[in-house]
Protein backbone atom coordinates (compact mmCIF):
# COMPACT_ATOMS: atom_id res chain seq x y z
CA UNK A 1 0.00 0.00 0.00
CA UNK A 2 0.97 3.44 -0.50
CA UNK A 3 2.83 5.46 1.95
CA UNK A 4 3.72 8.67 0.44
CA UNK A 5 2.06 10.74 -2.05
CA UNK A 6 4.16 13.18 -4.51
CA UNK A 7 2.61 15.71 -6.17
CA UNK A 8 4.83 17.48 -8.74
CA UNK A 9 3.71 20.62 -10.88
CA UNK A 10 5.32 19.61 -14.12
CA UNK A 11 7.63 16.69 -14.83
CA UNK A 12 10.91 16.89 -14.35
CA UNK A 13 10.16 18.02 -11.16
CA UNK A 14 8.07 14.70 -10.47
CA UNK A 15 11.32 12.50 -11.79
CA UNK A 16 13.81 14.55 -9.74
CA UNK A 17 11.70 14.24 -6.79
CA UNK A 18 10.71 10.34 -7.22
CA UNK A 19 14.52 9.78 -8.11
CA UNK A 20 15.46 10.16 -4.31
CA UNK A 21 13.59 7.38 -3.68
CA UNK A 22 13.90 5.01 -6.33
CA UNK A 23 17.84 4.88 -6.14
CA UNK A 24 17.72 3.58 -2.66
CA UNK A 25 15.55 0.78 -3.81
CA UNK A 26 12.35 2.11 -2.64
CA UNK A 27 9.35 0.71 -5.23
CA UNK A 28 8.04 3.99 -6.82
CA UNK A 29 5.24 4.16 -9.35
CA UNK A 30 4.64 7.24 -12.01
CA UNK A 31 2.28 8.89 -13.04
CA UNK A 32 2.38 11.18 -15.54
CA UNK A 33 -0.70 12.26 -15.45
CA UNK A 34 -3.71 13.48 -13.09
CA UNK A 35 -6.04 11.91 -15.33
CA UNK A 36 -5.12 8.80 -14.85
CA UNK A 37 -4.03 8.51 -11.42
CA UNK A 38 -3.72 4.85 -10.02
CA UNK A 39 -5.98 4.49 -6.67
CA UNK A 40 -4.62 1.24 -5.90
CA UNK A 41 -0.87 0.55 -6.00
CA UNK A 42 1.35 -1.58 -3.82
CA UNK A 43 4.51 0.26 -4.57
CA UNK A 44 5.64 2.77 -1.36
CA UNK A 45 5.67 5.84 -3.39
CA UNK A 46 3.17 7.45 -5.69
CA UNK A 47 4.73 10.33 -7.88
CA UNK A 48 1.91 12.32 -9.95
CA UNK A 49 2.91 15.13 -12.91
CA UNK A 50 -0.09 17.42 -11.79
CA UNK A 51 0.33 19.71 -14.75
CA UNK A 52 -0.24 23.16 -12.46
CA UNK A 53 3.01 24.97 -13.44
CA UNK A 54 1.27 27.45 -16.08
CA UNK A 55 -1.96 27.15 -14.91
CA UNK A 56 -4.21 29.86 -13.09
CA UNK A 57 -3.76 29.39 -9.32
CA UNK A 58 -7.28 28.75 -8.59
CA UNK A 59 -7.22 25.72 -11.40
CA UNK A 60 -3.92 25.15 -9.84
CA UNK A 61 -5.65 24.68 -6.01
CA UNK A 62 -8.47 22.84 -7.34
CA UNK A 63 -6.28 19.90 -9.06
CA UNK A 64 -4.05 19.98 -5.94
CA UNK A 65 -7.05 19.45 -3.51
CA UNK A 66 -8.85 16.60 -5.73
CA UNK A 67 -5.70 14.90 -5.79
CA UNK A 68 -5.41 14.41 -2.21
CA UNK A 69 -8.72 14.19 -1.23
CA UNK A 70 -9.22 11.52 -3.41
CA UNK A 71 -7.41 9.30 -1.61
CA UNK A 72 -9.44 9.70 1.53
CA UNK A 73 -6.75 9.84 3.94
CA UNK A 74 -5.34 6.49 2.77
CA UNK A 75 -2.33 7.79 2.25
CA UNK A 76 -0.11 8.69 5.49
CA UNK A 77 2.16 11.14 3.86
CA UNK A 78 2.08 13.75 1.37
CA UNK A 79 4.97 15.79 -0.81
CA UNK A 80 4.13 18.80 -2.36
CA UNK A 81 6.90 18.89 -4.69
CA UNK A 82 7.91 22.76 -5.20
CA UNK A 83 10.37 24.25 -8.42
CA UNK A 84 13.86 25.64 -6.60
CA UNK A 85 13.06 29.05 -7.95
CA UNK A 86 9.79 29.26 -6.54
CA UNK A 87 8.25 29.55 -9.78
CA UNK A 88 4.47 28.63 -10.55
CA UNK A 89 1.51 28.42 -8.78
CA UNK A 90 3.44 27.54 -4.99
CA UNK A 91 1.34 29.21 -2.82
CA UNK A 92 -2.11 28.10 -4.32
CA UNK A 93 -0.72 25.13 -4.12
CA UNK A 94 0.27 24.43 -0.61
CA UNK A 95 -3.03 26.58 0.57
CA UNK A 96 -4.51 23.28 -1.17
CA UNK A 97 -2.76 20.63 0.10
CA UNK A 98 -3.15 22.40 4.10
CA UNK A 99 -6.40 22.61 3.64
CA UNK A 100 -7.22 18.78 2.19
CA UNK A 101 -5.10 17.41 5.01
CA UNK A 102 -6.37 20.22 7.29
CA UNK A 103 -2.57 20.24 8.85
CA UNK A 104 0.30 22.48 8.19
CA UNK A 105 2.66 22.44 5.84
CA UNK A 106 6.22 21.99 6.95
CA UNK A 107 7.79 24.05 3.44
CA UNK A 108 11.88 23.10 3.53
CA UNK A 109 12.41 24.82 -0.22
CA UNK A 110 16.39 24.53 -0.46
CA UNK A 111 18.22 22.47 -2.31
CA UNK A 112 22.02 23.80 -1.01
CA UNK A 113 23.89 21.69 -3.56
CA UNK A 114 22.47 23.29 -6.44
CA UNK A 115 23.15 26.62 -4.47
CA UNK A 116 19.55 26.86 -3.73
CA UNK A 117 19.18 28.31 -0.40
CA UNK A 118 17.11 30.28 2.03
CA UNK A 119 18.33 32.37 4.53
CA UNK A 120 15.79 34.61 6.52
CA UNK A 121 12.87 33.00 5.05
CA UNK A 122 14.38 34.48 1.64
CA UNK A 123 15.74 32.21 -1.54
CA UNK A 124 19.01 32.50 -2.74
CA UNK A 125 20.31 31.34 -5.98
CA UNK A 126 24.31 30.81 -6.09
CA UNK A 127 24.29 33.56 -3.24
CA UNK A 128 22.14 36.04 -4.99
CA UNK A 129 18.47 36.82 -4.01
CA UNK A 130 15.86 35.09 -6.37
CA UNK A 131 14.74 38.71 -7.95
CA UNK A 132 18.11 39.37 -9.47
CA UNK A 133 19.34 36.21 -10.12
CA UNK A 134 18.95 34.80 -13.74
CA UNK A 135 15.11 33.60 -13.02
CA UNK A 136 14.43 37.32 -12.22
CA UNK A 137 15.10 37.99 -15.98
CA UNK A 138 13.83 34.45 -17.36
CA UNK A 139 11.84 35.55 -20.37
CA UNK A 140 8.77 33.70 -20.11
CA UNK A 141 7.92 33.61 -16.42
CA UNK A 142 10.67 36.07 -14.08
CA UNK A 143 10.65 36.04 -10.57
CA UNK A 144 10.10 39.16 -9.19
CA UNK A 145 10.16 38.51 -5.17
CA UNK A 146 12.96 36.89 -3.18
CA UNK A 147 11.06 37.23 0.39
CA UNK A 148 9.35 33.36 0.16
CA UNK A 149 6.15 34.81 2.65
CA UNK A 150 5.46 37.76 -0.42
CA UNK A 151 5.49 34.85 -2.82
CA UNK A 152 3.05 32.46 -0.97
CA UNK A 153 1.15 35.80 -0.55
CA UNK A 154 -0.32 36.58 -4.06
CA UNK A 155 -1.76 33.46 -4.55
CA UNK A 156 -2.79 32.36 -0.84
CA UNK A 157 -4.45 33.84 2.40
CA UNK A 158 -3.82 31.07 4.79
CA UNK A 159 -1.10 32.04 7.52
CA UNK A 160 2.75 31.86 6.64
CA UNK A 161 5.12 31.72 9.29
CA UNK A 162 8.79 31.12 9.56
CA UNK A 163 9.84 27.60 11.36
CA UNK A 164 8.05 26.55 14.46
CA UNK A 165 6.03 23.33 15.48
CA UNK A 166 3.97 21.99 12.97
CA UNK A 167 0.17 22.65 14.17
CA UNK A 168 -3.61 20.74 12.80
CA UNK A 169 -4.55 23.76 11.43
CA UNK A 170 -3.54 24.80 7.50
CA UNK A 171 -0.53 27.25 7.66
CA UNK A 172 2.62 27.33 5.79
CA UNK A 173 5.67 26.90 7.90
CA UNK A 174 9.06 27.80 5.97
CA UNK A 175 12.38 26.44 7.25
CA UNK A 176 15.71 27.77 6.77
CA UNK A 177 18.62 25.67 5.06
CA UNK A 178 22.15 26.50 3.74
CA UNK A 179 23.33 23.38 3.53
CA UNK A 180 22.49 19.63 2.98
CA UNK A 181 23.02 19.12 6.54
CA UNK A 182 20.51 21.82 7.66
CA UNK A 183 18.12 20.19 5.39
CA UNK A 184 18.52 16.58 7.02
CA UNK A 185 18.04 18.21 10.33
CA UNK A 186 15.28 20.25 9.68
CA UNK A 187 13.45 16.70 7.78
CA UNK A 188 14.32 14.48 10.91
CA UNK A 189 13.14 16.96 13.37
CA UNK A 190 9.82 17.31 11.23
CA UNK A 191 9.53 13.52 10.96
CA UNK A 192 10.13 13.02 14.98
CA UNK A 193 7.47 16.03 15.54
CA UNK A 194 4.80 13.94 13.25
CA UNK A 195 4.59 16.21 10.71
CA UNK A 196 2.62 14.50 7.38
CA UNK A 197 2.68 17.24 4.96
CA UNK A 198 5.69 18.11 3.31
CA UNK A 199 6.90 20.41 0.42
CA UNK A 200 10.09 21.35 -0.83
CA UNK A 201 12.52 20.11 -3.70
CA UNK A 202 14.58 17.13 -4.26
CA UNK A 203 16.62 18.25 -1.16
CA UNK A 204 13.72 17.33 1.43
CA UNK A 205 12.57 14.56 -0.49
CA UNK A 206 16.55 13.00 -0.55
CA UNK A 207 15.74 13.41 3.46
CA UNK A 208 13.01 12.08 3.75
CA UNK A 209 13.47 8.98 1.51
CA UNK A 210 16.29 8.12 4.13
CA UNK A 211 14.25 9.10 6.96
CA UNK A 212 11.25 7.49 6.52
CA UNK A 213 9.80 3.86 7.06
CA UNK A 214 10.52 2.34 3.48
CA UNK A 215 11.64 -0.89 2.50
CA UNK A 216 14.75 -0.81 0.17
CA UNK A 217 16.03 -2.87 -2.59
CA UNK A 218 18.21 -2.62 -5.81
CA UNK A 219 18.10 0.03 -8.04
CA UNK A 220 17.74 0.01 -11.54
CA UNK A 221 20.72 0.80 -13.11
CA UNK A 222 20.76 2.86 -16.92
CA UNK A 223 22.08 1.02 -20.04
CA UNK A 224 25.20 1.87 -21.91
CA UNK A 225 24.09 3.20 -25.94
CA UNK A 226 25.49 3.86 -29.61
CA UNK A 227 24.96 7.82 -28.96
CA UNK A 228 23.19 10.64 -26.97
CA UNK A 229 21.02 12.99 -27.90
CA UNK A 230 19.35 16.30 -27.09
CA UNK A 231 15.84 17.64 -27.37
CA UNK A 232 16.48 21.37 -25.91
CA UNK A 233 13.29 23.71 -25.23
CA UNK A 234 14.62 25.52 -22.27
CA UNK A 235 15.82 29.02 -22.94
CA UNK A 236 17.35 29.46 -19.47
CA UNK A 237 20.96 30.91 -19.55
CA UNK A 238 22.51 27.79 -18.22
CA UNK A 239 21.02 25.61 -20.83
CA UNK A 240 22.30 27.76 -23.42
CA UNK A 241 25.62 27.72 -22.09
CA UNK A 242 25.46 23.55 -21.87
CA UNK A 243 24.63 23.83 -25.50
CA UNK A 244 27.81 26.06 -26.64
CA UNK A 245 30.04 23.98 -24.65
CA UNK A 246 28.74 20.65 -26.60
CA UNK A 247 28.64 22.37 -29.83
CA UNK A 248 32.34 23.30 -29.74
CA UNK A 249 32.72 19.22 -29.24
CA UNK A 250 31.54 16.07 -31.27
CA UNK A 251 27.73 17.29 -30.95
CA UNK A 252 25.86 18.63 -33.74
CA UNK A 253 23.48 21.08 -33.12
CA UNK A 254 20.42 21.53 -35.24
CA UNK A 255 18.41 24.65 -34.45
CA UNK A 256 14.90 26.27 -35.35
CA UNK A 257 14.12 29.91 -34.89
CA UNK A 258 11.70 30.13 -31.39
CA UNK A 259 9.61 32.33 -33.13
CA UNK A 260 8.79 29.46 -36.06
CA UNK A 261 6.98 27.42 -33.29
CA UNK A 262 4.37 30.25 -32.80
CA UNK A 263 3.26 29.86 -36.58
CA UNK A 264 0.14 27.80 -37.16
CA UNK A 265 1.83 25.67 -40.22
CA UNK A 266 5.01 24.87 -38.33
CA UNK A 267 4.75 21.74 -39.06
CA UNK A 268 5.36 22.53 -42.85
CA UNK A 269 7.69 25.13 -42.11
CA UNK A 270 10.40 25.30 -44.11
CA UNK A 271 13.05 25.60 -40.70
CA UNK A 272 11.02 22.54 -39.14
CA UNK A 273 11.16 20.63 -42.94
CA UNK A 274 15.07 21.29 -43.41
CA UNK A 275 15.56 20.22 -39.40
CA UNK A 276 13.73 17.23 -40.08
CA UNK A 277 16.34 16.56 -42.72
CA UNK A 278 19.59 17.77 -41.33
CA UNK A 279 18.57 15.14 -37.93
CA UNK A 280 18.24 12.00 -40.25
CA UNK A 281 21.43 12.71 -41.46
CA UNK A 282 23.17 13.40 -38.29
CA UNK A 283 21.59 9.92 -36.61
CA UNK A 284 22.56 7.86 -39.94
CA UNK A 285 26.05 7.87 -37.88
CA UNK A 286 25.21 8.06 -34.59
CA UNK A 287 26.93 11.31 -33.86
CA UNK A 288 25.93 13.30 -30.73
CA UNK A 289 23.06 15.99 -31.50
CA UNK A 290 21.38 18.68 -29.66
CA UNK A 291 17.69 19.48 -31.15
CA UNK A 292 16.93 23.52 -30.03
CA UNK A 293 15.06 26.38 -30.20
CA UNK A 294 17.15 29.25 -30.95
CA UNK A 295 17.08 32.70 -32.24
CA UNK A 296 15.87 36.00 -30.61
CA UNK A 297 13.88 35.23 -27.33
CA UNK A 298 10.50 35.66 -27.46
CA UNK A 299 7.57 36.58 -25.24
CA UNK A 300 3.53 35.26 -24.82
CA UNK A 301 1.65 33.38 -22.50
CA UNK A 302 2.01 30.52 -24.94
CA UNK A 303 5.15 30.94 -26.18
CA UNK A 304 7.01 27.98 -24.04
CA UNK A 305 3.94 25.58 -24.51
CA UNK A 306 3.91 25.95 -28.14
CA UNK A 307 8.03 25.35 -28.31
CA UNK A 308 7.72 22.46 -26.23
CA UNK A 309 4.80 21.40 -28.17
CA UNK A 310 6.83 21.43 -31.28
CA UNK A 311 9.85 20.30 -30.36
CA UNK A 312 7.94 16.99 -28.67
CA UNK A 313 6.55 16.37 -31.76
CA UNK A 314 9.60 16.25 -33.80
CA UNK A 315 11.39 13.99 -31.07
CA UNK A 316 8.13 10.96 -31.08
CA UNK A 317 8.57 11.64 -35.01
CA UNK A 318 12.21 10.69 -35.40
CA UNK A 319 11.81 7.67 -33.08
CA UNK A 320 12.14 5.86 -35.89
CA UNK A 321 16.11 7.12 -36.71
CA UNK A 322 17.33 7.51 -33.18
CA UNK A 323 17.52 3.33 -32.57
CA UNK A 324 20.48 3.04 -30.07
CA UNK A 325 20.39 6.58 -28.26
CA UNK A 326 19.89 7.45 -24.92
CA UNK A 327 17.81 10.95 -25.48
CA UNK A 328 17.80 13.86 -23.04
CA UNK A 329 14.70 16.25 -23.22
CA UNK A 330 15.75 19.57 -21.23
CA UNK A 331 12.64 21.11 -19.78
CA UNK A 332 9.18 19.29 -17.63
CA UNK A 333 7.15 21.00 -21.05
CA UNK A 334 8.84 19.64 -23.44
CA UNK A 335 9.44 16.30 -21.82
CA UNK A 336 5.89 16.13 -20.87
CA UNK A 337 4.83 16.95 -24.76
CA UNK A 338 6.88 14.15 -25.69
CA UNK A 339 5.46 11.43 -23.32
CA UNK A 340 2.10 12.86 -24.67
CA UNK A 341 2.63 12.26 -28.33
CA UNK A 342 3.72 8.77 -27.17
CA UNK A 343 0.89 8.08 -25.43
CA UNK A 344 1.47 8.31 -22.13
CA UNK A 345 3.76 5.70 -22.01
CA UNK A 346 4.88 3.12 -19.01
CA UNK A 347 7.44 5.07 -16.90
CA UNK A 348 10.47 3.42 -14.86
CA UNK A 349 12.73 5.71 -12.99
CA UNK A 350 16.35 4.22 -13.14
CA UNK A 351 18.39 6.76 -11.05
CA UNK A 352 20.04 10.29 -10.58
CA UNK A 353 23.16 10.90 -13.07
CA UNK A 354 24.07 14.05 -11.23
CA UNK A 355 22.36 16.40 -9.10
CA UNK A 356 18.36 17.67 -11.27
CA UNK A 357 19.41 14.83 -14.24
CA UNK A 358 17.54 11.91 -13.75
CA UNK A 359 17.47 8.72 -16.43
CA UNK A 360 14.29 6.98 -17.06
CA UNK A 361 13.43 4.21 -19.17
CA UNK A 362 10.19 4.35 -21.23
CA UNK A 363 7.88 1.60 -23.34
CA UNK A 364 7.18 3.40 -26.40
CA UNK A 365 6.01 1.50 -29.75
CA UNK A 366 7.04 -2.41 -28.15
CA UNK A 367 10.62 -0.67 -27.64
CA UNK A 368 12.24 0.45 -24.54
CA UNK A 369 13.28 4.15 -24.99
CA UNK A 370 16.29 5.38 -22.32
CA UNK A 371 15.56 8.64 -21.66
CA UNK A 372 17.31 11.72 -19.24
CA UNK A 373 15.30 14.68 -18.10
CA UNK A 374 16.61 17.58 -16.64
CA UNK A 375 15.59 20.95 -15.77
CA UNK A 376 16.04 24.22 -17.49
CA UNK A 377 18.50 26.04 -14.49
CA UNK A 378 20.57 22.78 -13.42
CA UNK A 379 24.27 21.66 -14.49
CA UNK A 380 27.62 23.09 -15.37
CA UNK A 381 28.46 23.87 -18.96
CA UNK A 382 29.88 20.86 -19.57
CA UNK A 383 27.14 18.34 -18.31
CA UNK A 384 25.93 17.28 -21.96
CA UNK A 385 29.13 16.42 -23.13
CA UNK A 386 29.95 14.64 -19.72
CA UNK A 387 26.51 12.38 -20.33
CA UNK A 388 27.16 11.24 -23.59
CA UNK A 389 30.73 10.17 -22.70
CA UNK A 390 28.94 8.25 -19.18
CA UNK A 391 26.32 6.60 -21.38
CA UNK A 392 28.37 6.00 -24.54
CA UNK A 393 28.81 2.00 -25.34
Amino acid sequence: MTKLLIIADDLTGALDTGVQFAQLGISVQMCSDPAHVPQNTSDDVLVINAHTRHMHPREAYRVVYDIIAGFGGRIKYVYKKTDSALRGCVGAELDAAAKALNTSVAFVPALPKLGRTTVNATQYINGTELAKSEFGMDPLEPMHNSYIPDIISEQSDIPCRIGGRISNSPEICIFDASTDEDVMRTAAELVNGGAVLFAGCAGLAGALARLLPFEKGQAMQPVKTASFGVICGSLNPTTAAQVEYASEREFRVVAIDAGEFLRADFQKSEQRVYASIRMKDITSVKLPFVLKAGGPAITGSNAGQLIADGLGCMAKEMLSVMDGYTLLVTGGDTLMAFIKYCGYPTLRIARELSSGVVCLLAEIQGKTVQLVSKSGGFGRPELFDQLYKMMKD
